[in-house]
């Protein structure tokens, strides 16, 4: 199945089921390239960046770009962040994507392809390397505002 799906798409990124910072991503255009199972893979979309939209409710609340010359842009990886404005698109598909996946806290990751944006993964745990926003305190006052919610 691995084999048809590289065939299909010519290239395909493998990833790890249990990832972190990047480790074990890496490029396949063959099944040969694969490593031991288990992995899962996406397509590959090229790129030169990627992006990484905070999100904490219903709202997208920091974003930074992250640049390389290799495939993971991640920063563990040697990737260069920079914090940027959220346009409304990436903001509104970010929120998306973490209600998808049913997490209140995220860091969601999308390439920017065709004029839009593609979802690459929601993290459950991201830091938030290069950011500018004051994450930690917009979780907490999240948290403590659920909390009094729920009371």
């Amino acid at each position: 199945m691995a084999g048809q799906f590289i065939k299909k798409h010519t290239k395909a990124v493998s990833k790890p089921v249990y990832g972190f910072d990047g480790v074990g991503i890496h490029l396949v255009e063959s099944e040969g390239d694969l490593g031991d199972p288990p992995f899962y893979l996406q397509e590959y979309v090229p790129n030169d960046r990627d992006f990484r939209v905070f999100v904490i409710g219903d709202q997208a609340v920091g974003a930074i770009m992250r640049v390389s010359d290799h495939l993971t842009h991640n920063i563990h990886q040697g990737g260069c962040g920079s914090a940027i404005d959220i346009p409304k698109e990436m903001a509104k598909i970010a929120v998306q994507a973490a209600h998808c996946v049913g997490v209140d806290y995220g860091g969601v990751d999308l390439l920017a392809y065709n004029g839009s944006y593609v979802v690459l993964e929601v993290n459950g745990t991201p830091n938030w390397h290069c950011m500018q926003a004051p994450i930690p305190q917009f979780l907490a006052e999240y948290l403590i505002l659920q909390d009094k919610q729920n009371q």
